[in-house]
């Protein structure tokens, strides 16, 4: 019954999400999570980025960025939201934080990051559509 609680609530809150991403619910391998995939050739890229690599597995809702060497950097979502998105950005684990980086640019394409103290090194992101994609 849980499973079907879960699967609702989820089709409730991403249900609007860009044609190019598939949610999964649940996970086959770990009952309770949730999985996102997302078709081939509509993987987010990099942007301004000094340097850095997308971490393995990434898509536009749920991803990450290691190895950056900039105080700006720029993430280009695969297929663009009908509205800007919801995002939540945090340091990346394993890394030391980098006090003072804030997420100062959000649209439809992409978001942004900014660093008023040193090099944002690695961060990861949650971004979830908006009523109507």
């Amino acid at each position: 019954m849980q499973r079907n609680y879960i699967a609702i609530a989820a089709a409730l809150l991403l249900g609007t999400m860009p044609a190019a991403a598939q949610v999964v619910l649940p996970n086959p391998n770990v009952v309770g999570h949730m999985s996102v995939s997302q078709q081939a050739g509509a993987q987010p890229t990099l942007g301004t980025c000094t340097s850095g690599a997308i971490v393995s597995g990434s898509s536009d809702m749920a991803g990450g960025v290691t190895s950056n060497a900039s105080t700006s950097c720029a993430v280009v979502f695969g297929t663009p939201f009908n509205a800007a998105p919801w995002c939540t950005v945090s340091a990346g684990v394993g890394t030391a934080a980098v006090a003072g980086f804030s997420l100062t640019a959000l649209s439809t394409t992409g978001f942004t990051l900014t660093s008023t103290s040193g090099n944002i090194v690695a961060f990861q992101w949650l971004c979830l559509a908006r009523a109507g994609g």
